[in-house]
Formats: C-alpha cells, structure tokens, sequence
C-alpha cells in the first residue's frame, strides 16, 4: 500500500538550471574562467555542488574560490529563474489530500534546498525536506533516502521515489524503492530507460495520472 512519495528536487520538482548557471558563470568570471551555457550546466547537474563545480574548473586549485562566490551568490538569487514545473505542485497537493506523506531528498546543499522547496512550493506542502549536510553520504548512496523513511515511519514496499536522473534511478535501487523517472527534466528517456527506471512519464500529467490510478484501486479494495 502506498504511503509515501520522495521526490528529487532540480529537473523533477524545479527548473532551476537558470539560478544555477547564473552563479556559477558569476563565480568562474571572477576567476578569469571560461563561462557555460544554461545546456552546459544541465548536464553536469544532479551530484550536489561540490561535483559541479569540479565539472567547471580547470583544476583543484580554483575550487575554494570558485566555490565560496558560487555559494554567495547562488544565496541570493537561487529563486530568480528557478520555477516549479507546471503540475508538480498540485500533483504534491493531490498526494497529500489522499493522506500521502511526501518528502524532498536531494544533493543541493541543505540550506538551499529548504530555500527553494519553501519559497516555490510553501513552508507545509512536504513533510519532510533533506539536502546535502556534511559529513552525510550524497546520493545515489542511499543514506537520506533510508533517513526520512525512518523519520516518516514507512517501509520500503510502502514509498515510491520520483526522479529525473541516472543518479536517482541509482538512489532508489540502491534503497528498495520503486522508481519512477521523469522525462521532463534534465535527462533524456533514454538515460532513464539505460538505467532500468520502473517507470517513465514525459509529463507531470502522465505522473499524476499513474497515482490517480494507485489510489482509486487501493480505495476500490478497501
């Protein structure tokens, strides 16, 4: 029976490749660096920020720099461009309505993470919101994902996870959950179906619909 859904936050409940470009082309030009386009960043998104920076820089030794203006600019204009993807938040709201706990798990620093999901989406859509903390494993190591299980009280057969990348398929095999990928985001079908994603939907409607389905047989049994 369904009880909870986790869900990926940049490419699955956000777009927020824009924010993301923006501060990390601000971050490179103050180093005297080459700039990206905002295609450029999609593809090196989903490992949290320290992997995308390495993804950026020539070599270690502009890391901390690049890193440090990357941060305090990101602080600050980390909801400009970034916009919830048209039907994810009623589809969020739809779960709830149907007693279904829902909770964020993702690579984005924890701080930023809070900020984009409570800014985009309100401070009590989710239950339960998880970013990168130190000293915790990132995903696809399944750590957080394990974490708010526990916190929430749901078993693995019991919760379902939704995301957009190679790296989230990974989490969720790598936690027992069923993973449904979605296509919108930043990686092609084609990458989610390499990666053995259970399911694949194109849109959030397609998503929204999968659940429909779920709850009106589990509502028809009862």
């Amino acid at each position: 029976m369904l009880k909870a859904v986790l869900f990926d936050l940049d490419g699955t409940l956000v777009d927020s490749i824009g924010d993301l470009a923006d501060s990390g082309n601000f971050a490179l030009r103050q180093a005297g660096l080459p700039t990206f386009t905002d295609e450029e960043f999609a593809q090196r998104v989903g490992n949290g920020i320290d992997v995308l920076i390495n993804k950026l820089i020539p070599d270690q030794s502009y890391f901390d720099r690049v890193k440090r203006d990357f941060n305090t600019y990101y602080d600050e204009h980390c909801c400009v461009r970034t916009k919830a993807y048209s039907g994810m938040k009623e589809l969020v709201l739809f779960l709830k309505a149907h007693g279904i706990r829902c909770g964020v798990v993702s690579n984005k620093p924890n701080a930023f993470t809070h900020k984009v999901v409570q800014t985009l989406y309100g401070k009590d859509t989710f239950d339960l919101i998880s970013g990168q903390r130190d000293g915790v494993p990132r995903k696809p190591d399944p750590f957080l994902v394990n974490e708010m299980l526990q916190r929430l009280d749901v078993t693995k057969g019991e919760a379902y996870f939704v995301g957009d990348s190679e790296v989230d398929v990974q989490t969720a095999q790598n936690a027992g959950l069923t993973v449904l990928g979605v296509s919108y985001g930043y990686r092609d079908r084609s990458v989610l179906e390499q990666q053995k994603a259970d399911y694949i939907f194109d849109t959030p409607a397609e998503l929204e619909k999968f659940f429909e389905n779920i709850l009106t047989n589990t509502q028809n049994r009862g």
